[in-house]
Order: structure tokens, then sequence, then C-alpha cells
């Protein structure tokens, strides 16, 4: 006996939203079942001749009953059971995996802190001055002109600039809303609605539909796709929670250093276009907290993604609370991205990426040493070569894809990011066994 069984399953939901498989439909399509009795003496070939193919067609009945059923057991405990167990929304923040210790202490983690800073109206009282800020050998070789020297990035670096904690109050709805299956893939549609724990709001975002898989030639076992829906309603939240705060000082690479209020003539700082600054506070440093006046918005297209936003950057004296000025800007920044596929077959493929800001403007409302936006426009030029260089430093050494750790949930490898014209995808094959099982690949 040799036989082949084809089940058709799909991905239903139950009245509690659970997500599980259905079977459709199971039977054996192909192979030989022939059923023949033995030792009946006289009438063994008499039976066998006259009722063979009824036995045979019992017994493959038979058969596939008690496959199919075993089959659909087995989807059960081992796929539905684990379907089931998909959290309905996931928090936006906490899927970043960042390294806690590398929260500032000088400000606080709170999503309050703008507020608190920008309400403070505390003076210095007499006698009360600032502390300067330690400056150490590594701050002084920063002190060297960025663009010769190799700007490098750590993970603390990157959370010293954003604190991913204000975004653990967003959430994304997983919530199974369709299914479809053909002979080579098989596609779930998810909700990806964004909210927030903090307000009660509704994204002003349309949502896209029909939204289906972009055609593409390099496939993977798992792909997942994006929309711009998706991303612009999380920044809308970020936003309007006061979330998208981000800090620079002299410890921020690439920029840092371009914070000093005085320097030697080998240097480039901020007193150097505006001369203001480092005639009323020398030799220190400044500290900057920037924060968005709008939602930005996203668009993704081939291989690259545009950045508009409008904000207002806050300049403090380094360590202290005390408020030295104010520029209101506006910004458009083009995002080249593509993974890059390395020749060395034991090396990981890396995510590279090329910012240029194509638009930088400070707009009314300066509050800079009563100078207006002509008088900063060296000021702006420089702020515009500085963040491109820090960007590009990190998109520009490349991104490592590398395959996920043996201790993680998900067993991934050959991944792959492509930036498509309204949509982000994002691929890998999965080791299932593993991923299911929990053994190391």
């Amino acid at each position: 006996m040799r036989v082949s069984v084809s089940a058709y399953l799909d991905i239903q939901k139950s009245v509690n939203d659970e997500p599980y498989l259905r079977m459709l439909n199971c039977q054996i399509d192909g192979g030989f079942i022939e059923t023949r009795v033995a030792n009946m003496g006289l009438f063994t070939d008499t039976v066998n001749t006259k009722y063979r193919e009824a036995m045979s067609s019992q017994s493959k009945q038979q058969l596939e009953e008690a496959i199919c059923e075993n089959m659909y057991r087995l989807t059960q405990q081992h796929f539905s059971s684990r379907l089931s167990k998909l959290p309905p929304q996931s928090s936006a923040g906490g899927k970043l995996e960042v390294d806690s210790e590398a929260v500032r202490t000088k400000r606080a983690a709170s999503d309050d802190y703008y507020d608190e800073v920008e309400s403070s109206k505390k003076k210095l009282t007499a006698g009360e001055t600032p502390s300067a800020p330690m400056i150490d050998a590594d701050t002084a070789a920063k002190s060297r002109p960025e663009g010769s020297r190799k700007i490098s990035f750590t993970t603390r670096d990157i959370t010293h600039f954003f604190n991913v904690e204000r975004l653990r109050h967003l959430m994304v709805d997983l919530t199974l809303l369709d299914a479809s299956a053909t002979r080579d893939d098989f596609t779930v549609g998810m909700s990806g609605q964004v909210s927030s724990t903090k307000i009660a709001d509704a994204s002003p975002y349309r949502v896209p539909f029909p939204f289906r898989l972009p055609r593409n030639l390099q496939r993977r076992m798992a792909e997942i796709v994006i929309s711009e829906f998706t991303a612009n309603s999380m920044l809308y939240f970020a936003h309007r929670t006061n979330s998208l705060l981000f800090h620079v000082d002299s410890r921020s690479p690439g920029v840092g250093s371009l914070l000093k209020t005085t320097c030697t003539v080998d240097e480039v700082c901020l007193s150097d276009q505006v001369e203001e600054v480092g005639n009323e506070y020398p030799g220190k440093s400044l500290e900057l907290i920037i924060r968005t006046t709008s939602a930005p918005v996203m668009t993704f297209q081939q291989d690259s993604i545009k950045l508009s936003m409008d904000g207002r950057c806050l300049f403090f004296l380094e360590g202290t609370r005390q408020k030295v000025g104010v520029i209101p800007f506006s910004a458009e920044v083009q995002i080249g991205l593509e993974t890059n596929k390395l020749a060395c077959a034991s090396s990981d493929d890396q995510y590279l990426g090329r910012v240029s800001i194509t638009k930088l403007t400070f707009n009314d409302g300066i509050e800079f040493f009563r100078l207006t936006a002509d008088d900063l426009d060296g000021l702006r030029k420089t702020t515009k070569t500085a963040l491109e260089n820090m960007a590009n430093a990190v998109l520009g050494a490349g991104i490592p894809l590398s395959p996920s750790p043996s201790n993680s949930p998900l067993h991934l490898s050959a991944m792959h990011v492509s930036v498509l014209p309204g949509v982000v995808l994002l691929q890998a094959n999965v080791d299932l066994y593993s991923t299911f099982y929990n053994h190391s690949i």
C-alpha cells in the first residue's frame, strides 16, 4: 500500500477573534490500496475475486478518515494552539531592542519631560552657577573636524538620542481581517490600526483598500508588508502624545563637539557661526531638545523614504535646565535604502542607506540671541551638513541583517528589506521546526 494525502486548510477566527486553522478538505488523492482476505480455505479466492473492490474501497475510506482525523488533531495541537496565543496587539516600542542602561540620567525618561522644561521658569538664584560639563579625553578627540575622522555609533548612542521607551504606549492592532491561499502562497490580512493607551484619538489617515502583497521576484518563506497608513498613524500618535523627543549633547557622535560655545582655531564649534553664543556663555557646551510641532509624514517610494516634519529645537546649557534659545524649523529628508547582498557567503547581508536633507528652513518665532533667520543662515547650513554626516555614518556603514540568535522566539534567516511605492516589504526564511519546538538552529 502506498498513498498520498492532500489537505486544504485556511485561517479563521473565533468569536473571541482568536485565529485558528480550519481544515476544509482532506483526502487520499493518489496511490494504490488493495485489500485481500487470507486463511479462508476454499473460499479465499472466491471472496477476494468477488469482494476485492468493495473491501479495498472500504479500507481506503477508513484509512482516509484515520489519517485526516490525525492530521486535524496535529494541526490543532501544534498550530492552532499557538495561533490562539498570538497577542491581539503589539507594542511599537516593545519590539525595538535597546540598551536600557543607556538611558541618560540628565533628563527624565517620562513623557512629560518637554512640558517640564518648557514650563520651567525658575531662574538661577544669586550665587548659583550652572555646573560646567566635564570634558574628558574622548570628548576632546571628538572636537576635531567631523569630516576628518570616522563617526561610529553604538546602541547606547542611539538610545541617548531617542528613548524608545516613549513608544511603548503605541499599540498596533493585529486582529485577523481575512485570509486567502493559492498553490504557491498563503496570505493573511491584519488590521494594522494604531492606537495609544494615553489618548482616544483616531488616526486621520485613510485605510488602504484594496491592500495586497506587491509583486517581487525575490521570494522568502515569510513576507510582511507594512503600509504608509500604519507608519504615518504611528507618527501621528507619537506626536500627539509628545513622544517624539530627541536629545543631542556633547556625547552625541558626529555633532557633539559642534555644540561647544568656544573653541580653538583648530576646532569647529557653534560660536564660529553665532559669535553671540561664545560671548555670552564662554567655555560651555549646549544641549538640544528637539520635538515635533506637527505629525511627521512618511512617503514610501522605490528604494527610498521621504520624511517631512516641522519642529522646534530648544537650546540649553548642558547639564542644566537653563534655556538659551528656541528655533522653529521645517525639514524634508530623502532616505535611500537597500539590502546589500554580500559576495562572501559567510557574511550577513547589510541594510545600507544614504540620507539627504533636501530642505531645512528656520521659521518664524526664533528666539535665539535676538537673531533673525538670515543671521542664522550659516548655522542652518552647518546643521544640515552635520546631521547628514551623522545619519550617513550609521546607514552608510550598513546595518547587519543577521540571522536570529538561538534564543529568539522566531528563527529567521536570509532577511531582506525593500522599500516599494506605498509599502515596506520585510522578507525572511523561517525555521518552523525550531520556531515551534524551541530547538536551536
